[in-house]
This record gives C-alpha cells, sequence and structure tokens, in this order.
C-alpha cells in the first residue's frame, strides 16, 4: 500500500504540470491571434470612475439627490471598481 501513493502523487504532479502547459500554449495562442483579451469599449477607466464618485459625493452633499439614490450609485461605482462593500 505504501508504494501505490508516490505513484499517485507523481500523476496528480505530471497532471497538473500537462494543465498548466496546456493554458501556456493557449495564451501563446491567443497572444499571436492579437486576441489576448476582449475590452468592453463602453467601459470606463479607474480615473473616470472616481471622477464620478466625486461628482456623486458634491451631488449628495449639495442635497440634489436623496440618500437612496447616492448609496445606489455608490454602489454601482463600487462594483465597477472590484471594491466589496459591507452593507
Amino acid at each position: 500500500m505504501a508504494k501505490s501513493r508516490p505513484s499517485i502523487q507523481k500523476r496528480l504532479r505530471e497532471k497538473n504540470r500537462m494543465e498548466k502547459n496546456a493554458m501556456k500554449r493557449e495564451r501563446r495562442a491567443q497572444r499571436a491571434e492579437g486576441t489576448d483579451e476582449e475590452v468592453d469599449p463602453d467601459a470606463l477607466t479607474e480615473d473616470q470612475l472616481y471622477e464620478q464618485f466625486a461628482q456623486l459625493n458634491q451631488r449628495f452633499a449639495e442635497k440634489q439627490i436623496d440618500q437612496e439614490t447616492f448609496e445606489k450609485k455608490r454602489a454601482e461605482i463600487y462594483e465597477q471598481l472590484g471594491i466589496e462593500v459591507d452593507v
């Protein structure tokens, strides 16, 4: 029984190595095609999102929008920035 373990571990290492190599080949092929990542043309940059957030805060401070609208818009901006918020 003890001798089967190294064999299983060896197979797992080999499988992981092969999967890693397959992912590398796929990335190389995508780069060769020029389609490394699909970019959303409507996506805002991080700077644009921060600018929107600053404007949102200013509008809320000037009482142009209510608390509920402020929190909803803020959550949307945070989501686009990838920031998790505890509610």
